[in-house]
């Protein structure tokens, strides 16, 4: 795993990419998604799953119907709860692993599950694969059993967690952002 430092190293030689990488569509959708979370009952909500689906890529994902539907079920079942423990996010896990994707595999799906997450509350990180690649983090072998793989998703989220925190509370984009 990087450092704090050399995170923040790579953002600020490569803050003019980062940049122009945003696109303001992919903003306008987000927010949009965001909203209607506010609103609408999202296992419910064709809109609100579409645009979903398509912004996090779901539909992508080999991930059936099914899936979806219980996805959307425990994301409004779930919208309440403002900040998640560990067994909360093991039990979603969990939950979702039930569910065979269209190659008939059952997969823990940790980066749904932290998208499900943030959509409840955006002040908690998604973990995806550039998150990963930006932490260097090395994914769970495939012997791993299902504990032990979750328990190494679960430390790689509490460390970006903490490292989100540690930028927040110091203010420690800004100094890269507004020094262009």
């Amino acid at each position: 795993m990087y450092s704090l430092s050399k995170i923040l190293n790579r953002i600020s030689n490569n803050k003019e990419q980062i940049i122009s990488d945003i696109d303001t569509a992919s903003v306008k959708t987000y927010k949009e998604i965001q909203d209607l979370f506010l609103k609408v009952n999202v296992s419910e909500n064709s809109l609100f799953q579409s645009n979903f689906n398509s912004f996090y890529r779901l539909n992508g994902a080999a991930l059936t119907e099914e899936f979806k539907s219980a996805y959307y079920k425990i994301l409004e079942e779930n919208r309440n709860i403002k900040d998640f423990e560990d067994f909360q996010i093991k039990e979603i896990l969990l939950d979702l692993f039930k569910y065979k994707n269209y190659k008939g595999s059952n997969c823990l799906q940790f980066s749904f599950t932290t998208k499900l997450i943030h959509t409840i509350n955006n002040n908690l990180p998604i973990y995806d694969s550039m998150i990963k690649n930006v932490f260097d983090f090395k994914g769970p072998n495939y012997y791993c059993n299902n504990n032990e793989r979750i328990n190494i998703y679960l430390n790689q989220y509490k460390a970006i967690k903490n490292a989100y925190k540690q930028i927040i509370e110091g203010n420690l984009l800004h100094e890269i952002f507004f020094t262009l």
